[in-house]
């Protein structure tokens, strides 16, 4: 009997043998189709390496370009300019140049403030006032929102009873890096917990042609004067006592802002005015965290924020940046703030290079941030409300804000973005729609500026036109 290890394998029983023509057929048809295989691959290479070739052809065109119009701009080369292109939907970066220079972004700041606002608040309750009820007597503490929308709250806890209302000396009335005497001019107002009026005085012409003045208990407070030139309204440092120019003459179009000096008297008189309430003044802190300690809220409304980012009005960003720091910590403490946002909030997408952001409004020339950082800023804010909605909330060109009088070509608006200046600064960062209707976002920084910002508005319209074309 043979061994079961001795069992004929079927090599040895000449099973392919008998089959040699099913074998060949297999092996070449197998051979053909590695082949076929191989062939479509060289194919798929072959195509994928034209296509690079043909991207990267036009992206060094576009770079060459683009080059030409921003680095070797001789406007732009007088300063220092910062440049940065980004696809939100590609999430890709078009165009680089001083992306991660840090430059001063004058009242493109306000975008910061805008974003922190809305990853602050779930919804449009505002903190209003912080109030403790003794019974017969109520304190009250301001969280930066104007006594004017105050007034609007119920608030039956405070009816026929004693008003304490605290103004603590902690807060500065200026933000770090402020020019000192920019006072006499309409775009630098003090910061407080309770402001009212807009913290400035007002004069104009009412229907009758007299002076009007708001608020009106001030009027004793300006006294005429004659000047050869220079601004019709000044006021004295210290104080609420101002000079008013009337020996050229008063036009009917009249109108004049200038920022008010505030001091526990002031905050008492636009309290009675406003509230028609006697009320005493105190200076102690918020008692964080304290038991009995209450918040009034106030319904926010988005008007408010469009008008802060189209007309860029100072006043505004620096009280909402105050009632940020109301929402997120039981105080007023800016700085705290701003290191929270910078260090913790937006540590995850923020680009690495350190921003330095010291104020609301960007009238400090403290801040410091990159190109990069303000694309990244609005691109976060598209992705909390939108594109659309961000549209909404910036100056289009040629219809509104600071930029109706910019770009205007006679076609439907296709920039959208927030201006920027101080003195030999000049800033834009926004959104481009393009003729295919892709929207990008830009930032333009510059600094050290030589020429007027006209000439600046010029040279970057050049830019935008060509990558409207382009893209």
């Amino acid at each position: 009997m043979r061994r079961l290890s001795e069992k004929p394998f079927p090599f040895e029983s000449g099973f392919f043998n008998s089959s040699t023509s099913l074998f060949d057929a297999f092996q070449t048809g197998f051979y053909a189709y590695i082949a076929a295989a191989m062939i479509r691959t060289m194919l798929n290479l072959i195509l994928l390496l034209v296509q690079f070739l043909t991207v990267s052809a036009l992206h060094a065109q576009a770079d060459e370009v683009l080059d030409r119009l921003v680095i070797q701009n001789p406007i732009f080369e007088q300063g220092y300019t910062g440049f940065c292109l980004y696809d939100p939907l590609a999430e890709e970066y078009l165009y680089e140049y001083r992306t991660d220079h840090r430059f001063t972004p004058a009242s493109n700041i306000k975008l910061l403030t805008f974003l922190l606002y809305q990853e602050l608040f779930e919804t449009d309750q505002v903190p209003a006032l912080w109030f403790k009820d003794y019974g017969n007597r109520v304190e009250l503490w301001g969280t930066g929102l104007p006594l004017e929308l105050v007034a609007q709250i119920p608030f039956p806890e405070a009816e026929g009873k004693e008003i304490l209302i605290h103004h603590p000396h902690k807060l500065d009335r200026y933000g770090s890096g402020w020019s000192y005497d920019d006072y006499n001019y309409g775009y630098v107002y003090e910061r407080t917990s309770l402001p009212a009026f807009q913290n400035r005085l007002r004069i104009s012409l009412d229907a009758t042609g007299q002076l009007a003045y708001q608020p009106a208990f001030l009027k004793d407070s300006v006294i005429a004067c004659h000047r050869e030139e220079g601004p019709r309204l000044l006021r004295e440092e210290a104080e609420n006592r101002f000079k008013l120019d009337t020996s050229r003459g008063i036009p009917v179009d009249f109108e004049r802002e200038i920022s008010l000096r505030l001091d526990t008297h002031i905050l008492r008189a636009m309290w009675e005015d406003i509230m028609d309430q006697r009320i005493t003044v105190g200076n102690l802190e918020v008692p964080r965290q304290s038991p009995g300690l209450n918040m009034l809220r106030y319904p926010f409304p988005d008007s408010l924020w469009r008008h802060c980012l189209q007309e860029s009005d100072n006043f505004w960003a620096e009280q909402l940046l105050l009632m940020c720091a109301a929402e997120q910590q039981e105080d007023l403490d800016v700085d705290a703030l701003l290191a929270y946002a910078v260090d913790t909030l937006w540590a995850s997408w923020s680009d690495p290079v350190q921003m330095e952001w010291v104020d609301g409004s960007g009238l400090s020339r403290y801040n410091q941030l990159s190109p990069r950082h303000m694309v990244q800023v609005l691109n976060r804010i598209q992705a909390l409300v939108g594109m659309d909605e961000l549209k909404s909330f910036l100056p289009a060109n040629g219809i509104s804000g600071t930029l109706e009088s910019r770009f205007v070509n006679g076609r439907p608006p296709y920039i959208w973005a927030k201006t920027g200046s101080l003195r030999h600064v000049l800033a834009l960062s926004g959104l481009i729609q393009t003729r295919s209707g892709r929207m990008l976002i830009f930032s333009f920084l510059h600094n050290h500026t030589q020429a007027r910002s006209r000439i600046y508005y010029r040279e970057m319209e050049k830019v935008f036109e060509y990558l409207y074309h382009r893209y």
